[in-house]
C-alpha cells in the first residue's frame, strides 16, 4: 500500500515538473545529473563532497536539486531548508563548485509538494546572500571540529554516562495546563 502512494507521488510531482513553465526546461537543460563535486575545503583542509542533482547549461539556474516536501511556498520551505540543513548542502555547493571551477553560480532548490497538485517553488541561494554565510559558516564550524578531532583522536560525542531522560518542555507545558 505504501509503495503504491509513493509511486503515485512521484508519478504525479514528475509530471507536474515537466509541465511547469519554467522547472520543466530548466530540468531538460541539465545536460549533467547526479554530478558528484569532490574538494578540499580552503580554510580547513577537509575534504569535502557535494552530490548535485543537476547541473543546467543556463548558469543563471547555477546547480540544481529536486526537494519533495508537504508546503513548497518560499516561507514554508524556508523552515525546512534550515530543519534539514539545505542551506549547507547549498552552501558547500557553491564553494566546491567556486573551487573546482573558478566560476561563481547559484544554488537552485526546486521545491516540490509530494501531494496533489504538486505545487512547486524555485527558490535560490546566491553566494553571498545571507543563506549562503550562514551555511558556510556553519558547515566550515562542522569541519574545523573534524580536522581538531583528526589531529587530536579525540572525537567528542554524547556522554559516556547514564543521564536522566527528561521529557520536552512542551510536553511538561501540556501536563501541568491539564492539571
Amino acid at each position: 500500500v505504501l509503495g503504491k502512494r509513493f509511486r503515485e507521488q512521484i508519478i504525479g510531482m514528475s509530471r507536474r515538473i515537466r509541465e511547469h513553465p519554467r522547472a520543466g526546461g530548466l530540468v531538460r537543460l541539465c545536460r549533467r545529473t547526479e554530478l558528484v563535486l569532490v574538494w578540499d575545503d580552503e580554510s580547513s583542509g577537509v575534504r569535502c563532497k557535494s552530490r548535485l542533482d543537476g547541473v543546467p547549461e543556463d548558469a543563471e539556474i547555477g546547480l540544481m536539486d529536486l526537494k519533495s516536501t508537504a508546503d513548497a511556498s518560499a516561507g514554508a520551505f524556508g523552515r525546512s531548508v534550515y530543519d534539514y540543513g539545505y542551506h549547507h548542502q547549498a552552501a558547500m555547493a557553491i564553494d566546491g563548485w567556486r573551487v573546482l571551477t573558478g566560476e561563481k553560480r547559484p544554488f537552485t532548490l526546486l521545491a516540490c509538494e509530494k501531494d496533489p497538485p504538486h505545487e512547486l517553488s524555485l527558490l535560490a541561494v546566491v553566494s553571498g546572500d545571507t543563506t549562503h554565510g550562514i551555511g558556510t559558516a556553519e558547515y566550515r564550524s562542522v569541519l574545523h571540529e573534524i580536522k581538531k578531532a583528526r589531529l587530536t583522536g579525540i572525537w567528542e560525542g554524547y556522554p559516556t554516562d547514564v543521564q536522566p531522560m527528561e521529557l520536552p518542555k512542551w510536553v511538561l507545558q501540556r501536563f501541568n495546563d491539564a492539571e
